[in-house]
């Protein structure tokens, strides 16, 4: 029986740690009020040092929204230099909710998080800083009931 739990635990260690060398960056912003005004530019510096050169990475976006947020999606407008020194933007509409107004995600109370991917297989070739700037696309002003977002750059599980 030693064993069986000793073989368990080494397990998890692993599993645990395999998980954690994968996330090279994750950071958030906080909305003030979880009022999301369109002139506010949440910006995000990805610094190159936690990145490893020729690796490819997965980016996603994090959304936490509670209560107050009146639907099913979100448009997010977003500008990065990934890959070239010069910005591209793309618009991104992500459903934070089914069809029947269930939240997706992980929630605990009136907030909820979601994780929905923003570019995956993307290589890193340059040790330089990253950006990403984001705005949300709504028609509302301001935008009610996001709490915060994120972004998070994964290592690819085949990498």
């Amino acid at each position: 029986m030693n064993k069986v739990t000793l073989l368990i635990v080494l397990l998890v260690v692993l599993v645990s740690g395999a998980c954690s060398d994968r996330e090279s960056y994750l950071e958030y912003r906080s909305i003030k009020h979880y009022e999301w005004s369109k002139r506010d530019t949440l910006t995000f510096v990805v610094d190159s040092s936690l990145l490893q050169p020729n690796s490819i990475y997965n980016i996603s976006i994090e959304i936490a929204t509670n209560g107050n947020y009146p639907y099913q999606n979100i448009w997010l407008y977003v500008q990065d230099n990934i890959s070239d020194t010069i910005f591209e933007s793309y618009s991104k509409e992500y459903q934070l909710a089914d069809e029947f107004g269930a939240w997706k995600g992980d929630g605990f109370g009136s907030v909820y998080q979601l994780s929905v991917t923003y570019k995956n297989n993307v290589r890193i070739n340059t040790m330089r800083d990253y950006t990403l700037k984001i705005v949300h696309g709504m028609r509302d002003e301001p935008l009610f009931g996001v709490e915060k977002l994120g972004v998070k750059l994964e290592k690819a599980f085949y990498e």
